[in-house]
């Protein structure tokens, strides 16, 4: 079972932010992104299946600790505040996207991207 659990992200890098899963900072060149604790965790748990779709009811369930999703757009809330932090243009987001009726997906892009 152990095998089968993939260890927890301690850094990543989207552009120019680096967000340090263990302190709790993230940086977009030497200017510090103030992120909530929570937003972290949505980080976390996009950057750990960066390139699979995140459904609203698991980060639901993963981050706010709910047994059945509720009706809400809570989820839809933060990421909205999430891209205005890390995203270079918010309203074309390269990193945090959408996945239609899904949930979200987190893009890594390469240098060559």
């Amino acid at each position: 079972m152990l095998r089968r659990t993939k260890p927890r992200i301690d850094r990543l890098t989207l552009g120019e932010t680096v967000i340090d899963f263990r302190r709790l900072r993230a940086y977009c060149g030497a200017k510090r992104v103030e992120l909530t604790d929570r937003e972290f965790e949505i980080l976390r748990h996009l950057a750990e299946r960066a390139g699979s779709v995140v459904s609203r009811d698991e980060l639901l369930r993963l981050v706010w600790g709910y047994a059945d999703a509720p009706l809400t757009r809570t989820v839809d809330n933060f990421i909205f505040r999430l891209r205005h932090k890390i995203e270079p243009d918010p309203r074309h987001p390269k990193y945090i996207r959408k996945a239609y009726g899904d949930g979200y997906r987190l893009t890594i892009l390469t240098d060559n991207d």
